[in-house]
């Protein structure tokens, strides 16, 4: 939730650029890739990190 966070705060912005395409997100506009790495890619490496090394019942 950090990058909502700092989109309220105004440390980060997206002017308008060469992006695949905006979303809005709990009245928070930002860049598909945005959502995509940070919520989806790196939410499914983190749980792929503990299945392989912290899960202990194999």
């Amino acid at each position: 939730m950090f990058e909502l966070t700092a989109l309220q705060l105004g440390q980060w912005s997206f002017p308008d650029g060469q992006f695949i395409g905006m979303v809005t997100l709990l009245g928070y506009t930002f860049p598909f890739e945005e959502l995509f790495f940070w919520f989806i890619l790196f939410t499914s490496s983190i749980l792929s990190y503990y299945e392989f090394f912290d899960d202990d019942r194999k």
